[in-house]
């Protein structure tokens, strides 16, 4: 059996981490965030630090679930809207799962959606540090 090289596990596990993003148009999560100019990395506590920052899962301590929809352009076209769940004590740390759905209504003459589905999770280490993915 060959060994793989630590290289390229390394840049296969950091391509799973790494945030996905849609071909159409990449639009930031949760009315907070839009609120603070898209600033919230380093504040999330809320279930949409799985698109944020999964470490910051780890600091909630209720279930907590998110639902936002916007309609893009205010013409009715485009819709954006996004589903986040949050469950503390999986184990160690917070499980977090995030729907996010991109897509043109009935009133365009084609049909089109991006889905993206995210999967977080993020425990403490000690005391202040926290990790995630």
């Amino acid at each position: 059996m060959k060994r793989t090289s630590w290289p390229l596990a390394a840049a296969f596990v950091l391509g799973l981490c790494l945030p996905a993003r849609g071909a159409f148009e990449s639009r930031p999560v949760g009315a907070r965030a839009v609120a603070l100019g898209q600033a919230f990395t380093a504040g999330t506590n809320d279930a949409t630090s799985v698109y944020w920052n999964p470490a910051a899962l780890s600091t909630l301590k209720l279930r907590v679930v998110e639902f936002s929809h916007e309609d893009l352009y205010t013409q009715g076209l485009v819709t954006y809207s996004n589903l986040s769940f949050a469950h503390p004590d999986i184990g160690p740390g917070t499980l977090g799962i995030s729907w996010t759905r991109l897509g043109a209504t009935n009133k365009v003459p084609f049909d089109y959606s991006e889905n993206t589905y995210t999967i977080g999770y993020g425990s403490r280490i000690f005391k202040k540090i926290s990790i995630g993915g």
